[in-house]
């Protein structure tokens, strides 16, 4: 099935074309579920815009019910730079919703996405980690919506009673009566091919359990099923960081997790220890880090749900 390709935003930049921000639709509006994906809101999270365009090649050559509505990337000249914000007024586009057809650059993005995803029984945004953390691949879904997603195999689904913010795309579209979904994993900046074919398939399968694409796919539960504050792990001195563990890693009690040495000699200043059995979520990348810094997340054994 080829998708119908529309522009619902042109914007002129400077020193180059203009900017244009595609919807792929995919289906019919009115002929069964209707589900919008958004990717690339932040222009270095490529690891989300890539799994997304995965599945957009995965629903050429489905069979679909409904209408799917994919937004490959929203942030368009963040992503040819590189950089979270949107260049043209440097601001984080997640930030401006419900935006406005006669503001910033970024509010008036905001706005045309927000308008056009307004059909939409579900909306799905999907993100990479945080140019410095690499998450585990991770569902966030309110604790209503926590059945949609129990066949999608997920590594991690974590119920929230607050998904992105209020003013987030998400925040906004919950509070106009739809149904949310935040898709994360890995980091910013950096592109690993398993961490994309897995979110890909955490799509995949929630579309088919939501029965928009008829595909022989066995359901398949999420590894862990977690609802309360992750424990956070952060830095007491600076230094550099040297991560000796990787997130999805379990852990039991007293494992060396990390180390922080003096950046001029290499000395030990501070060292991490799991505090119990646990699975790591989150590792931080960058290796330089000022003190109260958080340089891992991890979920103590004894709350996760298998």
């Amino acid at each position: 099935m080829n998708p119908h390709k529309e522009v619902i935003l042109s914007l002129s930049a400077p020193f180059r074309d203009k900017i244009d921000i595609h919807r792929l639709r995919f289906g019919e509006p009115g002929t069964g579920p209707h589900i919008g994906i958004v990717a690339g809101l932040h222009g270095n999270e490529i690891g989300g815009v890539c799994a997304v365009n995965q599945l957009v090649s995965k629903l050429r050559q489905g069979t679909l019910v409904g209408c799917v509505d994919v937004y490959p990337c929203v942030n368009r000249m963040g992503l040819d730079e590189s950089s979270k914000v949107n260049p043209l007024d440097h601001r984080d586009i997640n930030r401006w919703f419900p935006g406005h057809p006669e503001g910033s650059a970024s509010e008036r993005i905001a706005y045309a996405v927000f308008e056009a995803l307004e059909p939409c029984d579900w909306v799905l945004s999907v993100h990479t980690g945080a140019e410095h953390i690499s998450d585990m691949v991770q569902v966030r879904c309110l604790k209503e919506n926590i059945d949609s997603i129990q066949r999608s195999g997920a590594p991690l689904v974590w119920k929230r009673d607050d998904l992105d913010g209020r003013v987030s795309l998400l925040g906004q579209c919950q509070a106009r009566g739809q149904s949310v979904l935040y898709l994360t994993g890995g980091s910013g900046h950096r592109l690993d091919a398993d961490i994309v074919q897995s979110m890909q398939e955490v799509i995949w399968r929630w579309l088919n359990a939501l029965g928009s694409v008829q595909d022989v796919v066995s359901p398949k539960k999420p590894d862990i099923i977690f609802e309360g504050n992750m424990t956070e792990i952060r830095s007491q001195c600076g230094g550099l960081f040297v991560p000796m563990v990787k997130p999805n890693q379990v852990v039991r009690r007293g494992m060396a997790l990390g180390r922080i040495q003096d950046v001029v000699g290499g000395d030990l200043l501070e060292t991490f220890e799991a505090p119990c059995e646990a699975r790591i979520t989150s590792v931080r990348q960058n290796p330089i880090v000022y003190p109260q810094e958080l340089v891992l997340r991890l979920i103590p054994d004894i709350q996760i749900t298998h």
